[in-house]
């Protein structure tokens, strides 16, 4: 086993300024940083290098890397980035394939196998396929009106639901299903890291199960998926409850009517008699925040949970 002493390198001497520091200029760092930080590209870098060259870790072009991450791992205290320039070039121009985009984004030709422990592992590991959701697994399985939470919940709010307030707040629910569905459809396209948009499951859950090697860009878009999801289910919120000089009953009222829906029917059709392709794609998620919608109306009208709702401008 060989162990080898720790890098000495030479401090890099910070960047100074011939006037106070203004804000202005911490903006310029904070935005200049955002724009230098090469910190994981010399780290992929040297991964790969290391993999492609005989001399694994002591390869000359590798020691040169190690340096740079130093450097470049200090940037956020002297100032000074890595350029591009300084990086040294790959023997040549293809990827091991642990490195292997599994989204199947890129060029699926540009990888070779790597006879490196990280290959060896990697092919070891075998990642299965997430199953495709049977389309027709969402609709009900008995009479609404057997449904046990269904007879739960009547139960519960027979004393402020009736179907008659049900169909009256019946456009107001589907105008915010329909919107809800829309940018739900939104969402699945633009937080996804492959070619395929995201399932309700994972917008609903703010996770992402498609598998990559680019773990970071996985987690920074699993938190922006967290936020635009949490935002979106805010506004479902706003449009159950209501404002605070609402009566309650009407916030139960359209919570109910959400999940009723949800429950009734897998298929929905329009004006002109043509089903809605969004009914499927975003009713089980919407019959969930609606009934969870309805459990928090019942908690206010209790007296267990204090009332969360806006007041108007005008209040």
């Amino acid at each position: 086993m060989e162990i080898d002493e720790p890098g000495d390198y030479p401090t890099v001497k910070p960047k100074e300024l011939d006037k106070p520091c203004t804000i202005e200029d911490i903006g310029n760092f904070v935005v200049n940083y955002i724009n230098s930080d090469k910190m994981g590209l010399v780290s992929i870098q040297h991964l790969i290098i290391a993999d492609q060259s005989q001399s694994g870790l002591q390869d000359p072009k590798c020691m040169k890397l190690a340096e740079l991450h130093s450097k470049a791992v200090d940037f956020a205290k002297s100032g000074v980035p890595v350029s591009f320039s300084e990086l040294p070039k790959r023997y040549f121009p293809f990827n091991p394939d642990f490195q292997h985009k599994e989204t199947q984004l890129d060029d699926q030709t540009n990888y070779y196998e790597s006879n490196k422990a990280l290959g060896v592992l990697y092919r070891k590991i075998k990642v299965d396929e997430l199953p495709q959701r049977d389309e027709d697994s969402q609709s009900a399985q008995f009479p609404v009106k057997e449904h046990p939470i269904w007879q739960e919940l009547m139960e519960l709010c027979k004393s402020h639901v009736t179907l008659e307030a049900i169909e009256q707040e019946r456009n107001l629910v589907l105008k915010t299903f329909y919107e809800y569905s829309r940018k739900l459809s939104s969402i699945k396209q633009i937080y996804t890291i492959g070619r395929k948009p995201l399932t309700e499951a994972e917008v609903y859950m703010g996770t992402i199960l498609q598998s990559s090697s680019q773990t970071k860009r996985r987690d920074e878009m699993c938190a922006k998926l967290g936020d635009a999801t949490a935002y979106l289910v805010e506004q479902v919120k706003w449009e159950f409850q209501g404002y605070s000089n609402d009566p309650v009953s009407l916030w139960l009222v359209r919570s109910f009517c959400g999940w009723h829906y949800s429950l009734e029917t897998s298929t929905h059709q329009d004006d002109t008699g043509k089903d809605v392709k969004e009914w499927k794609e975003a009713i089980c998620s919407f019959g969930l925040l609606s009934l969870r919608s309805a459990f928090e109306a019942l908690d206010v009208i209790g007296k267990r949970r204090p009332d969360p709702r806006r007041k108007r401008s005008s209040d």
